[in-house]
């Protein structure tokens, strides 16, 4: 039904007064273009969301500007949206960001580091390992550069059931400049 009448989503949150709702970030994008505020009769009233979770990668900083900016004449306000991270690969929730105050910025990576560090169960486990790289020459970016996100820790699946050549092309990322396995 989204893919057909992405606006639905929209129509629902005003509907029930939704304050939270987790989305793939294609959704963002994807609603602006197919969704469109113009299409269709029924109100958006955005003002009871107080969470919108933008899950998967990339989250592209320029998608969740022109959505906010789109949809904050409905009540969307912009410290609603939270960045996270989840996969299949490892687990559907990485990390995530609460956005709280006045900053309309959405947090970098390095702001985001503390909030990914994981406690534990048993205190031999290590933590969860969070690189940002450059998809294709595998060159971990700096602070504010959008880039692929790769994930080590001891959640991480054993690969994709029947499909060896993609689970070692996947699952075995190395980093330039590094001689061991990352992520």
């Amino acid at each position: 039904m989204f893919i057909k009448r992405s606006r639905i989503w929209l129509e629902l949150i005003t509907l029930f007064r939704a304050t939270c709702t987790p989305i793939p970030s294609f959704t963002l994008p994807f609603v602006l273009k197919r969704g469109g505020i113009a299409r269709g009769t029924k109100p958006i009233k955005l003002e009871s969301l107080k969470n919108l979770i933008v899950i998967t990668e990339p989250i592209y900083n320029v998608a969740v500007e022109e959505f906010v900016e789109a949809f904050r004449p409905f009540g969307l306000n912009p410290l609603a949206i939270s960045p996270s991270y989840g996969l299949a690969e490892n687990c559907t929730f990485v990390s995530t960001t609460w956005r709280s105050g006045r900053n309309d910025s959405l947090p970098t990576y390095k702001k985001l580091l503390p909030s990914t560090r994981l406690i534990p169960f048993d205190k031999d486990e290590e933590d969860i390992e969070i690189i940002v790289v450059i998809e294709g020459t595998q060159e971990v970016v700096e602070d504010g550069i959008e880039g692929e996100i790769w994930i080590s820790s001891s959640g991480n699946a054993s690969g994709y059931l029947g499909h060896p050549s993609l689970t070692s092309e996947v699952f075995n990322g190395m980093l330039r400049k590094r001689a061991s396995p990352q992520c």
